[in-house]
C-alpha cells in the first residue's frame, strides 16, 4: 500500500510526498506503519479508498491537515477543519515563551487571555501546563470556536473558556482584572503579499492570515490595548515587521525575539508596573 500511495503522489507538487503517503496511511489505519508491517494484514477496500481520497485531496492543493482533519502540535494531536487556521511549528515556540512568563509571574496569579484562538492550541497547551489558572480566548470564527471546544473536550480540560466574537470587544470582560497576560498568533500577512503565498496556505481562512496596514493593524491594536490596561503581551509577528513596529511605538519598551530559524518572530511587551522586560529576562531568553 505504501509504495502504491507514494507512486500516486510522485510527480505532484506535494512536499515530502513519501511522508505524506505514510501519514495518510497511518491516519486512516489508526496505527503506525511499523505496526501495520508487523501485523502483515491486508488493508480493507474501504480503508484503501479512504487513503486515496485523502491523497487525491492533497494532489489538488488541500493541506494535509485538512485532508486528515487533524494536526500535530507540541506532541498532541488536534482536530482541525477547513475554515480554521492550521497550527504552525513556530507557534510551539510562542507557547514555550508564554509558559516561561506565566511560570515567572505565577505568584501574581495572572489571568491569561488569547486573541484569535483558531483550533485552540495556544490556550489549551498552556491550560494543560497550568491547570490552576483560568484562560479565556476569543475568535470571530464560529468554526474556530467549535474546533477549539472540541479539542478542549477531547483533552478533558475545564479551565478554558472560548467565546465567539471580536477580542477587542471583549476587553471590558478582563480589563478590570489585575495581572493580565495577552497571547496571540494574530493575522499579520499584508494584502499585497497574500497572493504570493503557497496555494495550500491560500486554502486557509484569509481572515486568519491577512491584516490591514501592511499586516500590522491587529498587532498595533494588541500593543495599544496592552499599554492601556498594563497587560503583558506575547504575540507572533511577521519576520519583516520588526522595524515598523518599533518605529510606531518609539516611547514603549518592546522586545522582538527570534525563532529557532533566526527570524524575528515574537513581540513582547511588559509594562513598567509589572517590572518591565528585564524582570522576565531569563524567561524571555535575553
Amino acid at each position: 500500500m505504501y509504495q502504491k500511495a507514494k507512486q500516486y503522489l510522485l510527480g505532484s507538487d506535494v512536499d515530502d510526498y513519501d511522508l505524506t503517503a505514510l501519514f495518510v496511511i497511518e491516519h486512516v489505519c489508526s496505527d503506525t506503519y511499523i505496526n501495520l508491517l508487523a501485523r502483515d494484514e491486508p488493508i480493507t477496500k474501504e480503508k484503501e479508498a479512504a487513503v486515496f481520497l485523502a491523497l487525491d485531496a492533497c494532489k489538488n492543493g488541500m493541506p494535509l491537515a485538512y485532508a486528515l482533519g487533524t494536526a500535530m502540535f507540541n506532541g498532541q494531536m488536534y482536530a482541525v477543519q477547513q475554515g480554521v487556521l492550521i497550527p504552525r511549528p513556530e507557534t510551539e515556540e510562542l507557547v514555550a515563551i508564554a509558559a516561561a512568563v506565566i511560570d515567572c509571574d505565577i505568584n501574581s496569579h495572572p489571568s491569561i487571555v488569547e486573541c484569535g484562538v483558531g483550533s485552540g492550541v495556544i490556550s489549551l497547551e498552556l491550560a494543560k501546563q497550568f491547570p490552576r489558572r483560568m484562560f479565556r480566548g476569543w475568535d470571530i470564527s464560529h468554526r474556530a470556536i467549535e474546533t477549539a471546544q472540541r479539542n478542549m473536550a477531547s483533552m478533558g480540560l475545564d479551565n478554558v473558556v472560548f467565546s465567539q466574537g471580536d477580542f477587542f470587544d471583549g476587553v471590558p470582560e478582563w480589563s478590570s482584572t489585575d495581572n493580565v497576560i495577552i497571547v496571540s498568533n494574530p493575522p499579520y500577512v499584508a494584502e499585497d503579499e497574500y497572493q504570493g503565498l503557497d496555494r495550500r496556505v491560500l486554502r486557509e481562512p484569509k481572515e486568519a492570515l491577512v491584516a490591514d496596514k501592511h499586516g500590522l493593524s491587529i498587532i498595533f491594536q494588541l500593543v495599544e490595548v496592552s499599554i492601556a490596561h498594563s497587560a503583558i503581551l506575547l504575540c507572533e509577528i511577521g519576520c519583516n515587521q520588526r522595524q515598523r513596529i518599533l518605529e510606531s511605538f518609539p516611547d514603549t519598551e518592546l522586545l522582538v525575539i527570534r525563532d529557532l530559524t533566526g527570524h524575528d518572530r515574537f513581540l513582547c511587551y511588559v509594562p513598567s508596573q509589572r517590572g518591565g522586560i528585564q524582570r522576565f529576562a531569563n524567561a524571555l531568553g535575553i
